[in-house]
Protein backbone atom coordinates (compact mmCIF):
# COMPACT_ATOMS: atom_id res chain seq x y z
CA UNK A 1 0.00 0.00 0.00
CA UNK A 2 2.94 2.34 0.70
CA UNK A 3 4.09 1.89 -2.89
CA UNK A 4 0.73 3.06 -4.27
CA UNK A 5 0.72 6.17 -2.09
CA UNK A 6 4.21 7.02 -3.37
CA UNK A 7 3.07 6.76 -7.00
CA UNK A 8 -0.11 8.77 -6.37
CA UNK A 9 1.90 11.51 -4.65
CA UNK A 10 4.50 11.52 -7.47
CA UNK A 11 1.71 11.75 -10.08
CA UNK A 12 0.10 14.69 -8.26
CA UNK A 13 3.45 16.50 -8.00
CA UNK A 14 4.11 15.93 -11.70
CA UNK A 15 0.67 17.34 -12.59
CA UNK A 16 1.29 20.38 -10.39
CA UNK A 17 4.73 21.02 -11.94
CA UNK A 18 3.26 20.65 -15.43
CA UNK A 19 0.51 23.17 -14.60
CA UNK A 20 3.10 25.60 -13.18
CA UNK A 21 5.28 25.21 -16.29
CA UNK A 22 2.30 25.92 -18.59
CA UNK A 23 1.33 28.99 -16.54
CA UNK A 24 4.92 30.27 -16.71
CA UNK A 25 5.01 29.72 -20.47
CA UNK A 26 1.74 31.66 -20.91
CA UNK A 27 3.05 34.47 -18.71
CA UNK A 28 6.27 34.64 -20.71
CA UNK A 29 4.35 34.71 -23.99
CA UNK A 30 2.15 37.59 -22.76
CA UNK A 31 5.25 39.40 -21.61
CA UNK A 32 6.84 39.06 -25.05
CA UNK A 33 3.66 40.31 -26.73
CA UNK A 34 3.29 43.33 -24.43
CA UNK A 35 6.98 44.02 -24.06
CA UNK A 36 9.21 46.67 -25.54
CA UNK A 37 8.60 47.46 -29.19
CA UNK A 38 11.81 47.06 -31.14
CA UNK A 39 13.09 49.70 -33.51
CA UNK A 40 13.93 48.72 -37.07
CA UNK A 41 17.13 46.76 -37.42
CA UNK A 42 20.15 48.86 -38.41
CA UNK A 43 21.00 46.41 -41.19
CA UNK A 44 17.84 47.15 -43.12
CA UNK A 45 18.41 49.06 -46.36
CA UNK A 46 18.06 52.80 -46.05
CA UNK A 47 16.43 53.83 -49.29
CA UNK A 48 14.57 56.97 -48.17
CA UNK A 49 16.24 60.37 -48.12
CA UNK A 50 15.57 63.94 -47.03
CA UNK A 51 16.92 66.96 -48.89
CA UNK A 52 18.01 69.83 -46.67
CA UNK A 53 19.38 73.14 -47.86
CA UNK A 54 22.09 74.80 -45.77
CA UNK A 55 24.32 77.80 -46.10
CA UNK A 56 28.08 77.27 -46.20
CA UNK A 57 28.35 78.37 -42.57
CA UNK A 58 25.55 76.06 -41.44
CA UNK A 59 27.13 73.14 -43.28
CA UNK A 60 30.47 73.89 -41.65
CA UNK A 61 28.84 73.93 -38.19
CA UNK A 62 27.05 70.64 -38.83
CA UNK A 63 30.24 68.98 -40.11
CA UNK A 64 32.16 70.24 -37.07
CA UNK A 65 29.57 68.78 -34.70
CA UNK A 66 29.64 65.45 -36.51
CA UNK A 67 33.45 65.43 -36.35
CA UNK A 68 33.29 66.13 -32.61
CA UNK A 69 31.51 62.79 -32.17
CA UNK A 70 33.78 60.98 -34.66
CA UNK A 71 30.77 60.19 -36.86
CA UNK A 72 30.15 60.60 -40.55
CA UNK A 73 27.76 63.43 -41.35
CA UNK A 74 24.75 61.24 -42.37
CA UNK A 75 25.15 59.02 -39.30
CA UNK A 76 25.31 62.01 -36.95
CA UNK A 77 22.29 63.68 -38.58
CA UNK A 78 20.31 60.42 -38.33
CA UNK A 79 21.15 60.09 -34.63
CA UNK A 80 20.12 63.68 -33.94
CA UNK A 81 16.86 63.32 -35.86
CA UNK A 82 15.94 60.09 -34.10
CA UNK A 83 16.60 61.88 -30.80
CA UNK A 84 19.31 59.62 -29.49
CA UNK A 85 20.96 61.14 -26.47
CA UNK A 86 23.96 63.25 -27.36
CA UNK A 87 26.49 64.44 -24.81
CA UNK A 88 26.72 68.21 -24.70
CA UNK A 89 30.05 69.93 -25.22
CA UNK A 90 30.67 72.91 -22.96
CA UNK A 91 32.08 76.20 -24.15
CA UNK A 92 35.16 77.74 -22.53
CA UNK A 93 33.00 80.21 -20.60
CA UNK A 94 30.83 77.38 -19.24
CA UNK A 95 33.91 75.42 -18.18
CA UNK A 96 35.27 78.47 -16.35
CA UNK A 97 31.94 79.01 -14.58
CA UNK A 98 31.81 75.35 -13.55
CA UNK A 99 35.35 75.58 -12.15
CA UNK A 100 34.43 78.74 -10.27
CA UNK A 101 31.34 77.08 -8.80
CA UNK A 102 33.49 74.14 -7.72
CA UNK A 103 35.75 76.61 -5.90
CA UNK A 104 32.69 78.01 -4.13
CA UNK A 105 31.63 74.53 -3.13
CA UNK A 106 35.04 74.04 -1.55
CA UNK A 107 34.75 77.36 0.26
CA UNK A 108 31.29 76.57 1.60
CA UNK A 109 32.52 73.18 2.79
CA UNK A 110 35.35 74.93 4.64
CA UNK A 111 32.90 77.34 6.24
CA UNK A 112 30.75 74.44 7.34
CA UNK A 113 33.78 72.70 8.84
CA UNK A 114 34.74 75.87 10.71
CA UNK A 115 31.24 76.14 12.15
CA UNK A 116 31.44 72.56 13.32
CA UNK A 117 34.86 73.17 14.94
CA UNK A 118 33.70 76.57 16.31
CA UNK A 119 36.72 78.42 14.93
CA UNK A 120 34.90 81.73 14.52
CA UNK A 121 37.85 84.14 13.99
CA UNK A 122 39.23 82.26 11.02
CA UNK A 123 35.69 81.81 9.78
CA UNK A 124 34.94 85.55 9.75
CA UNK A 125 37.87 86.20 7.40
CA UNK A 126 36.89 83.31 5.13
CA UNK A 127 33.22 84.41 5.05
CA UNK A 128 34.18 87.96 4.07
CA UNK A 129 36.53 86.69 1.34
CA UNK A 130 33.90 84.27 -0.01
CA UNK A 131 31.20 86.96 0.04
CA UNK A 132 33.45 89.29 -1.96
CA UNK A 133 34.24 86.50 -4.45
CA UNK A 134 30.52 85.80 -4.86
CA UNK A 135 29.76 89.48 -5.47
CA UNK A 136 32.47 89.69 -8.14
CA UNK A 137 31.26 86.51 -9.79
CA UNK A 138 27.64 87.65 -9.86
CA UNK A 139 28.72 90.92 -11.46
CA UNK A 140 30.83 89.03 -14.01
CA UNK A 141 27.95 86.64 -14.79
CA UNK A 142 25.52 89.55 -15.26
CA UNK A 143 27.96 91.28 -17.59
CA UNK A 144 28.55 88.06 -19.56
CA UNK A 145 24.82 87.34 -19.87
CA UNK A 146 23.87 90.88 -20.91
CA UNK A 147 26.76 91.13 -23.39
CA UNK A 148 25.42 88.17 -25.37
Amino acid sequence: MGNINYWIKAHQEAKQKSAERKANEKRAERSRENGRKHLPVANQPRNKHIDVRLTEQELMIVKTKADAFNLRLPVWVRKVLIEEVQPRHSTKEEVEIIQLLATYKTNFSRISNLYQKKEFQAMDQLVKQTAEDIKQTVIALKNWIYDQ
